[in-house]
């Protein structure tokens, strides 16, 4: 049995131990709060970051530090295959999906640029189709889709084989982009003044409509050409005051990244402005309102935001600013949080995001972008495709930037 003197000292002792724990507990716990803090601040800050980027301030960036390699096809040319003109190519399953605009038609071809069949039935009867608004891909039921916009969408299998028409409700005016969201699923973009839809295919029913604007915004920031696949989702350029990019495969359509162009932003004066000048325009039934006709003008709005991509290292997006000619990039580097703005690259290459897919950006000569590769970044077996092609009689060749 112990004095009672080594009691009072063991009691003492045991006590301060126990202080010291509960001390050291408390400690830790409060270091994880830290750090918990943190973490979610940066994710914070990594979606919605307030560094300003500065669209005055053009940066010296060469392709070879944007992409891991580059691709160029040569589409085949056959009397069944003749390209009228490209609105949109789409990848998938080493298949080439091209919307020849002019021809309303759907020309596919191969990885190698193969030909293999068209979609060419124009007409009024149960497989046929009076106007191609929009094509794209349904990749988890691997179907085709050819939108019409006053109220069908036509479903074939991925050889052009048709399946069924379906008659879309009438609540919606105009029908004029389709996106797959899961095997159920559809979004709808219109240019109405609710631009966006979801659509149950099981049900044939509208489930919501959403992204409501202000009369005529609609037509001054377009909500087509806005949209791209990344991870799974489907995302959006809400242009606008905000340029908010939301994630429409979440029905919440939360903010995942916005846009801080700083002094640059637009102001809800300018946008008022260009919606007041839409209205005129509309009134005098003049055919050339364009609202990049005040581009530069800062009564108006700033600059105009089109289609974006984003890879596992950047997120990208296109304007046109003071320049109502050309394009402006930005990259963001989610790395470091560096921002590269230019119009063209080192090597004077400028590219045209309309077709987009992935991680990779297809270009080809447009009215609007002629500088769409160079052929110093291009391998010898590239430049024999580039030098034996004959633009009079050729069908394009497609330039591929697969992005890091």
């Amino acid at each position: 049995m112990l004095p009672i003197d080594l009691k009072k000292s063991y009691l003492r002792v045991r006590l301060f131990n126990i202080f010291i724990l509960k001390f050291n507990i408390l400690e830790i716990m409060r270091n994880i709060v830290v750090i918990l803090t943190i973490l979610i601040s940066g994710c914070t800050a990594g979606k919605h970051s307030n560094n300003a980027i500065n669209l005055d301030k053009i940066d010296k960036v060469s392709v070879l530090d944007l992409v891991d390699s580059i691709s160029v096809v040569q589409l085949e040319t056959k009397e069944e295959s003749l390209i009228g003109g490209i609105q949109r190519i789409i990848s998938h399953k080493n298949r080439f999906y091209i919307v020849d605009y002019t021809q309303q038609t759907v020309l596919c071809f191969n990885a190698n640029g193969e030909f293999l069949f068209k979609i060419n039935k124009r007409g009024r009867g149960p497989e046929e189709y009076n106007y191609l608004e929009e094509f794209n891909i349904d990749p988890y039921n691997d179907q085709l889709m050819i939108l019409v916009p006053w109220g069908y969408i036509l479903y074939y299998d991925l050889d052009g084989n048709f399946i069924s028409k379906v008659k879309l409700p009438s609540e919606i005016i105009a029908y004029n982009e389709v996106y797959a969201l899961n095997k159920d699923k559809l979004l709808f973009i219109s240019l109405n003044e609710c631009q966006a839809s979801y659509y149950s295919r099981n049900s044939e029913k509208i489930i919501k409509r959403f992204l409501q604007t202000a009369k005529n915004q609609h037509v001054i920031f377009m909500p087509v050409h806005k949209s791209y696949y990344y991870n799974d989702s489907l995302f959006f350029n809400n242009v606008g005051i905000n340029n908010d990019v939301l994630n429409l495969t979440d029905e919440n359509q939360p903010i995942a990244y916005s846009w801080n162009f700083g002094k640059n932003n637009n102001t809800t004066e300018q946008i008022k402005e260009a919606q007041q000048y839409q209205q005129r325009m509309n009134n005098e039934r003049n055919p050339n309102s364009s609202p990049l006709n005040n581009l530069g003008n800062k009564k108006f709005p700033n600059y105009y935001t089109f289609t974006g991509l984003e890879t596992r290292r950047y997120r990208i997006t296109s304007l046109r600013y003071k320049d109502r000619n050309s394009y402006l990039f930005v990259f963001n580097d989610k790395n470091n949080g560096n921002n590269y703005v230019f119009r063209e690259t080192t090597e004077g290459i400028g590219f045209y995001f309309l077709s987009v897919y992935e991680s990779s950006l297809i270009t080809y000569k447009t009215k609007f972008v002629e500088n769409y590769f160079s052929k110093n970044v291009l391998t010898s077996e590239q430049l024999k495709i580039v030098e034996n092609h004959n633009p009079n009689n050729d069908n394009p060749f497609l330039v591929i930037y697969h992005f890091k």
